[in-house]
């Protein structure tokens, strides 16, 4: 990245300096080099394996390392520094502590900006010395290098280490042993000067000087990639600068440059499929030349076809939902496989998953094991059941909740739940005696091998309490305790066993021996399963997933962040995992994960010359095309309703990252909004990115998270107050300021910063590693030199709260306030005062003369002479501003982005307007729609475009229906009637103050409506149907029932109408209740029909009916999920509800 001009000793650095909102290109000077550093440096130049050969005196130690890079590389050879040979020229410098560059000086206790009222140190050695450097003896750096220093110091202790490239500090230590990190990913190819120094008190030690050679280019990518139904999406991580990458694909392995391609810029592509399986591989662009192959990845399609389904043919066409909640899988074959939740079992055949209803047995199943496919046990909630394809309760146990089960086989059962274990021998359950070794303990899973080799996990009451138990067919014995909560048991064989925990521990038992392994995570681990001893799975929390094969558990996660619950494998190549939210993901060699859902309850639907359109709450408005449903209105207000941006940050136009309320995060590909899954609940505040793989985000109780390109992780920083604001100079570098005071990554852990720093801070930027500047919540700003944080006095007066800061170069630096406003020229502060700003949030700087200020309901911009007020484009109120590529860009509430054009702002890379809940969907024609919802929402589809409609009223509309394009009805809360002419939406009276809950049309003077309202749940008998006769509406005389919801005809003698508990039939003359099928069900929400003969409705706990022209039958439903509409089209029957749920029945 960076090359030295030895002629001038100028370096030239391009390098991406994050502003907190830009890219920057800055020369550095340096001063000129010493000529035996010189002669040292181009001897080093022209022979580096010099390096490997000479051994210098002084003692300083400095091995380096590298992480992703360095397999295979031979054996590190060491460097002495301070012997007086040519070595010691090539390598070190004489300078001393006088001599060092002035921006890495230490600040002495006079130089401007230190706090004179901190306790002076006492930390004052004569000299500070460096022992040794030690060098891969290729010295060619790739990916991220670990370098560990040791130091000394005569009369008083090291404070920390640094180290520079070309100049540039890079990284730095502030405890023994001295780790550095320095990642070579933003380096370009070839070689650099770097040089080491420690320091103590005021005293700075000689640089020790190396030269290494950086060869990122000849690194592969990592590829990764799943399949998301009929489409490809791929990612990989590659380290270097490159001109972009080029992806390969075929039908066959041994993809290789002949094949398929396209070029890439970004490092994550969605490429459309055209066949069931396809292999891929990936290569970085460098100067023109195409770098090696990555590793190459197989991708199976996703089936469009439904995936669950009920014995009566209706099936889940999108999703399931995420309540489908699923607690345990178990299978005979990768084709027999069972799934077990709430009030369910489901069965995989003959490619789909068939839902058997498990309501009248279980609460909850929390665990399946079965000998066969006709032989299944689960444990659940309300004792132990057997599946055979009836339920039947276990005899003999007692009815308590059981958590586990496991057999040998048919005549060799065992399950364990809080109250002790039981056994099956074939014929009776029999309970296992009380385990005296141990107090109070839970069971929560069991294995066993045969009748007198089983092992339990679980846990009593404490901390680290968790413990495995044995049973040896006589006596309970413990085999390991004083372990966090264990979770999980499974073994391979006797004497071959594994647990988990809920804190991502890992023990295995070998030998007669419990060892801890690594299993690279810390998250909550729920499932274990193998198929061999080289063949072990275990899942968890945030969508982990681990592989053992008989050497290192490996990181499999599929990239979704859910609790995964359980996990079965039939062998290395085929597993199964479920999930909290509905999840049934297979590994086939690879991941397929079907595409999620994540929307709302859906409210209505109806049928276009384009497909079914279904439309819901949060401005959802689905269409199913030739790739299944897709939502019609980008943005992510589905997951985040309404939802407050508080913080965004860009690496490049295509790469912007936005955080808020609720532990939101989104990202902008440059297409379209990606939302990601929440692992927390707490407002996030602060987003910094150094990479679309390497990204930090931070919040409300210290919550800070990490994503790496895959998936996001939690980290601890080592306090629990909220954290305002991020910003660092690179994945080794990254600062935290928040209510306790400011916080340091190093590449490896976060700890305190140095310095006196438990300040409330607000802000933090700086100009470079050694640059920074932090506001605090009082008058208190503080300065970074690259060794400690010291108080600024400013010298300006100031007096009250600073906010936010930020600037352009090290001589540009801008705070806010209310009242006045602080620039920095790069010699002293000035302070000018201003007009009243309510609440200056957001600062962004691009010049001296480029500066935008915005905050609640305002935005301000200077040009260099005066500070002008601009209105924003949205009456939400604004929290932030950025810029990248030249472009600004302000942030804040309902989710709204703005962008300056350099006249005014407008609305930008939409993610949705402010979410309406959308309650009715009516089809003018072929292809014009009409939508109502909350707040008096009129939407119409004329073809290519939605356009809002001045209802005149703000009530929820929730119904909508037409005789035609000029003859249109509305209606909605507290009798609410509108009608549109062609013109104009005009109100009129409706004769009832109840709300208006389904509109049905047979001709433009025959309309009916029923109305009717809920009281805090209870059910009220105020069920109410109203006709239009072509001059006024009229109440119709029906039957003393509950509330109405819905309605629909075949003709003006054969009108169904249903509500709570009721379906009513008009049949020209009077109202009459319906027999109804099923007593208890609260609500049925929707009703539809092909003729008289053939009506369907639709209501809670996904209750399905079916009118054959003489009675009402039920229909099994794949889900308990509540429906709210059902239609039909050509391709079948349809019905949506809550959750987003979508079910189809074929006709």
């Amino acid at each position: 990245m960076a090359l030295v001009d030895l002629d001038d000793s100028v370096i030239t650095s391009f390098w991406r300096k994050e502003r907190r909102r830009q890219w920057r290109v800055r020369a550095v000077g340096l001063k000129p080099l010493r000529a035996r550093q010189l002669a040292g440096t181009v001897l080093s130049w022209l022979d580096p394996l010099m390096i490997r050969c000479r051994v210098f005196a002084v003692h300083v130690w400095l091995a380096v390392s590298l992480f992703a890079c360095s397999q295979g590389a031979p054996a590190p050879s060491a460097i002495d520094a301070g012997q007086p040979n040519n070595a010691a020229d090539a390598g070190a410098s004489s300078r001393t502590d006088a001599e060092v560059p002035g921006d890495a000086a230490r600040p002495k206790p006079s130089d401007a900006g230190a706090d004179d009222s901190a306790t002076p140190t006492t930390n004052n050695p004569e000299s500070v010395e460096i022992r040794k450097l030690t060098l891969p003896v290729s010295a060619e750096l790739r990916g991220q290098v670990v370098i560990e220093v040791e130091a000394s110091a005569t009369g008083g202790e090291v404070e920390g280490v640094r180290l520079f490239v070309a100049g540039e500090l890079v990284a730095s230590a502030d405890r023994a042993p001295f780790r550095l990190f320095w990642n070579t990913c933003d380096m370009r190819d070839g070689d650099y000067v770097i040089e080491a120094e420690a320091f103590a008190g005021t005293r700075v030690s000689a640089r020790v000087t190396a030269m290494v050679r950086v060869a990122n280019s000849q690194e592969a990518p990592n590829l990764s990639a799943r399949a998301v139904e009929t489409r490809a999406y791929l990612s990989w991580t590659h380290c270097g600068a490159t001109q972009g990458f080029r992806v390969f694909w075929s039908v066959n392995a041994g993809v290789d440059e002949r094949a398929s391609s396209l070029r890439s810029d970004r490092v994550s592509l969605l490429h459309d499929m055209n066949s069931a399986t396809q292999y891929y591989r990936v290569a970085a662009l460098t100067d023109g030349e195409l770098g090696p192959l990555s590793n190459e990845v197989k991708v199976a399609s996703v089936s469009a076809e439904p995936r669950v389904c009920s014995a009566d043919g209706w099936c889940w066409d999108w999703g399931p939902p995420q309540s489908l909640q699923l607690r345990s899988v178990w299978g005979v074959s990768d084709s027999e496989v069972f799934a077990g939740g709430p009030f369910r079992l489901l069965r995989r055949g003959a490619g789909r998953w068939l839902f058997e209803d498990a309501s009248d047995a279980f609460v909850v199943i929390t665990d399946l094991w079965g000998a066969s496919a006709t032989s299944l046990w689960a444990a659940g909630d309300s004792g132990l059941w057997h599946w055979d394809g009836h339920w039947q309760r276990a005899q003999g146990v007692p009815d308590r909740p059981f958590n586990a089960v496991w057999g040998v086989g048919d005549h060799d059962v065992w399950a364990g739940g809080w109250e002790g274990a039981v056994r099956w021998d074939g014929t009776t359950w029999q309970k296992l005696p009380t385990p005296t070794v141990v107090s109070n303990y839970r069971f929560n899973d069991v294995w066993a091998s045969g009748p007198d080799d089983v092992w339990v996990a679980g846990f009593t009451d404490g901390p680290d309490k968790g413990s495995i138990l044995h049973f040896d067919g006589k006596s309970w014995t413990v085999s390991v305790s004083g372990l966090p909560e264990l979770t999980a048991v499974w073994g391979a064989a006797p004497g071959e066993v594994w647990t988990v925990s809920r804190s991502g521990t890992i023990h295995h038992l070998r030998a007669k021996r419990w060892t801890a392994v690594d299993g690279g995570t810390i998250e909550f681990l729920s499932g274990l399963h193998g198929c061999s001893a080289d063949n072990v799975w275990a899942v968890g929390a945030n969508g982990t997933v681990l592989h053992w094969d008989g050497q290192r558990w490996q990181d499999r996660s599929p990239g979704v962040t859910t609790l995964f619950n359980s996990v079965w494998c039939e062998n290395a190549q085929r597993a199964w995992v479920v999930g909290e939210r509905g999840e049934m993901l297979h590994w086939d060699d690879g991941w397929s994960v079907p595409a999620a859902q994540h929307v709302g309850p859906l409210r209505s639907l109806v049928n276009t010359s384009q497909g079914p359109l279904a439309v819901g709450e949060n401005n959802t408005v689905l269409r199913r095309g030739s790739r299944g449903w897709q939502r019609e209105q980008g943005g992510f207000t589905d997951r985040y309703p309404n939802i407050e941006l508080y913080d965004m940050h860009a690496t490049m136009s295509d790469d912007i990252w936005a955080v808020g309320a609720q532990g939101a995060v989104v990202h902008w590909d440059g297409e379209s909004w990606r939302a990601f899954d929440p692992i927390t609940s707490h407002a996030l505040h602060a987003v910094w990115a150094v990479s679309p793989q390497d990204v930090w985000a931070a919040g409300d109780e210290a919550a800070i998270l990490h994503f790496d390109g895959v998936r996001w992780r939690a980290h601890d920083v080592g306090r629990t107050a909220i954290i305002n604001d991020l910003w660092g100079t690179a994945k080794n570098d990254v600062w935290a300021a928040g209510w306790d005071g400011l916080s340091h990554w190093n590449g490896e852990s976060w700890s305190s910063a140095p310095g006196n720093t438990t300040t409330n801070m607000k802000s933090v930027w700086g100009a470079s590693a050694s640059d920074i500047w932090g506001t605090s919540s009082g008058d208190l700003v503080k300065h970074w030199d690259g060794h400690t944080w010291s108080n600024s006095q400013l010298g300006v007066g100031v007096k009250s709260s600073l906010g936010a800061v930020h600037g352009s170069s090290a001589n540009d630096v801008w705070m806010s306030a209310s009242s006045y406003y602080l620039h920095y020229d790069g010699k002293q502060w000035q302070r000018q005062d201003w007009s009243e700003f309510t609440n200056p949030l957001g600062l962004s700087v691009g010049s001296s003369r480029d500066v935008w200020l915005v905050g609640g309901h305002e935005t301000r911009h200077w040009d260099g002479l005066n500070w002008t007020q601009h209105a924003p484009d949205t009456v939400q109120t604004q929290s932030g501003v950025f810029r990248v590529d030249n472009t600004v860009y302000s942030f804040g509430a309902a989710g709204t982005i703005s962008t300056w054009d350099g006249q005014a702002w407008s609305r930008a890379m939409p993610l949705g307007t402010t979410p309406e809940h959308l309650g009715d969907v009516w089809v003018e024609s072929t292809d014009r729609l009409w939508v109502v919802g909350d707040h008096g929402t009129i939407r119409h589809w004329d073809g290519t475009r939605w356009d809002e409609h001045a209802s005149g009223t703000l009530a929820p509309l929730f119904a909508i229906a037409g005789a035609g394009p000029t003859d249109i009805w509305a209606g909605g809360e507290a009798g609410t009637l509108l009608h549109y002419d062609g013109q104009r939406w005009q109100a009129v009276n409706s004769a009832t103050n109840l709300t208006i809950r389904d509109l049905w049309v047979a001709s433009s003077d025959h309309v009916l409506a029923v109305a009717g309202d809920f009281q805090d749940g209870w059910i009220q008998y105020n069920a109410t149907v109203l006709r239009w006769d072509g001059m006024s509406w009229q109440t119709e005389q029906t039957p003393n029932v509950p509330t109405l919801v819905g309605v629909w005809g075949s003709a003006a003698n054969n009108v169904w109408a249903v509500g709570h508990e009721t379906i009513l039939h008009w049949d020209g003359s009077a109202w009459t209740p319906s027999q109804f099928p099923l007593a208890g069900t609260p609500v049925v929400w929707g009703v539809w029909g092909r003729n008289d003969h053939d009506v369907w409705a639709v209501g809670e706990g996904g209750l399905i009916v079916h009118w054959d022209g003489n009675a009402w039958t039920k229909q099994r439903s794949p889900g308990a999920v509540t429906l709210r509409q059902v239609i039909g089209t050509s391709e079948g029957i349809w019905a949506v509800g809550d959750d987003g749920a979508i079910l189809r029945h074929d006709p």
